[in-house]
């Protein structure tokens, strides 16, 4: 190689190889940075918490929305959930002691899941203990503040011992209904659940792996006209026995159209090896 294509190659080399790794480099360009969660209802990540040190009680505006749709104003439990720094891969979470921490959502969360032909929900958590009690959920979203009306919510040992199932009602309180995925560890979990109101589908994701389909998740067009007493809450609920004892990261709440993309970058964010 002469002297000039040397030189040459090794700026280049230098330029781009760091954001080829996925790592921030001379072009500031990182493969976590390129999801930034188009078309999103809701986006919620510890890391986009500012003000808090390690430990610190999440209050009723700590927790932002990302997706720039203004749901951050959060009513907590009467012993709020904590803010952890570097928990995984150097990101902190939100802490959930398993008793009575619960951080719920209540104004105007309706729209999060009002009027959707399909919805695509995530949850990155990670549990203190497999045992957890039953009805404990990452994510509980429901229509009157009480389990019969519930829309949708991820639960912790509620259908099956130590297993996560993805589930929902009708809001006019038929049988719950949803997928029965694997049994609960400590280890990070990303969990994906599409629903599908026009086709009467829930598909469930584990890790990006596909864990199960319920083909009779909604018997109506679109998801029910949602009253102005839903609330959309993380980590459990006042209306719910079981509250969850982890870690949680990120929530996201948006179109199916997103599950690819936004399960793929929370498996490059927090290093998880997962299945497509």
């Amino acid at each position: 190689m002469n002297r000039v294509a040397w030189p040459l190659a090794r700026l280049l080399l230098l330029l781009f190889l760091p954001a080829l790794l996925g790592f921030p480099g001379m072009t500031g360009v990182s493969n976590q940075a390129q999801f930034t969660c188009s078309g999103c209802y809701l986006w919620l990540k510890a890391n986009a918490i500012s003000g808090l040190s390690d430990g610190n009680s999440i209050g009723a505006s700590s927790l932002p929305d990302s997706s720039g749709n203004g749901y951050g104003s959060w009513t907590v439990g009467t012993t709020p959930a904590v803010f952890k720094e570097k928990i995984v891969n150097g990101y902190p979470s939100v802490r959930y002691n398993g008793s009575a921490d619960y951080t719920v959502n209540a104004a105007g969360t309706q729209a999060v899941f009002k009027n959707r032909a399909n919805v695509f929900v995530l949850a990155v958590f990670k549990l203190a203990s497999s045992s957890q009690t039953a009805g404990a959920t990452p994510i509980f979203f429901n229509t009157s503040m009480g389990s019969a009306n519930t829309m949708f919510a991820y639960y912790i040992n509620q259908d099956a011992a130590n297993k996560w199932s993805c589930s929902g009602r009708r809001a006019n309180g038929d049988s719950r209904t949803g997928v029965t995925g694997n049994t609960v560890t400590t280890n990070l979990t990303i969990l994906g659940c599409e629903i599908d109101y026009v086709n009467t589908t829930m598909n469930a994701y584990e890790n990006g792996a596909f864990v199960g389909t319920n083909a009779s998740f909604q018997t109506t067009g679109n998801s029910e006209n949602l009253n102005a007493g839903v609330a959309f809450s993380v980590g459990g609920g006042p209306a719910l026995a079981g509250i969850l004892n982890g870690d949680v990261f990120e929530v996201i709440v948006g179109p199916m159209s997103i599950r690819s993309a936004a399960t793929a970058a929370m498996c490059r964010k927090y290093a998880v090896t997962c299945t497509y």
